[in-house]
């Protein structure tokens, strides 16, 4: 190949030693010598040069490309450290994100239901509830069970009178669901008896769309003198 030293062709017809002393005496011959001395120093001369190539092209390469690959001390990760653990149960995604309302709807869903509430038939008003409700403190509570309460409270006050005393209080709680304050003024009326009241009604609505509620949760209490 190119650049190996070339040795003198040994005649043939000679005794194996006379072949072998004659290739040594071509091997270390001062020309010989000077030859694969010149070639070996060319390798090494281009070796080093590679190298240094090499290091100076490290030297000035960008430093933003060896960033993607160092942790930032704000990471909180210590390069030098053990890899975090991974987590052991890594959080779900929320099944039930929490849904956007208008004050609108909602306003009109508050309107509707106290329409149902002064009604004498119980079922429009009891249709607003859930399947299971947080019902006064009882958890669990079947629609059904509502709706017969419900005809118990009109056959015992079949005269009644609900106003909103002020504009609902609306809150948004961290699960999706509405936080309902209503302040209510009662005034029921049966023959002869009468039973007025101010109170603060709690509803607790789970958005079933951006216009639709049902009532997941009902609380009441006096209002702060």
């Amino acid at each position: 190949p190119h650049g190996i030293p070339r040795l003198h062709v040994v005649p043939l017809g000679m005794t194996t030693r006379e072949r072998d002393q004659a290739f040594t005496r071509q091997m270390f011959s001062p020309g010989a010598t000077l030859r694969y001395a010149s070639w070996m120093s060319g390798k090494i001369l281009r070796r080093a040069a590679l190298a240094l190539s090499l290091i100076f092209a490290l030297l000035l390469w960008p430093n933003d490309l060896f960033a993607i690959a160092t942790p930032s001390p704000a990471s909180g990760i210590d390069p030098h450290g053990p890899p975090p653990p991974a987590p052991e149960n890594p959080p779900a995604a929320p099944t039930n994100p929490p849904l956007k309302f208008r004050r609108a709807a909602l306003e009109k869903f508050v309107a509707a239901y106290l329409d149902a509430a002064r009604a004498s038939d119980p079922e429009p008003e009891g249709s607003f509830f859930a399947d299971r409700v947080d019902y006064h403190g009882r958890p669990n509570t079947s629609r059904e069970k509502i709706q017969q309460e419900l005809a118990q409270d009109r056959a015992r006050w079949p005269e009644r009178r609900i106003e909103q005393a002020a504009q609902a209080a609306v809150d948004p709680m961290p699960n999706g669901q509405l936080r309902v304050s209503l302040s209510l003024h009662f005034d029921f009326h049966h023959e002869k008896e009468q039973s007025s009241d101010e109170i603060i009604r709690i509803l607790l609505l789970e958005p079933q769309g951006p216009h639709s509620f049902r009532i997941v949760g009902l609380s009441e209490r006096k209002p702060a003198p």
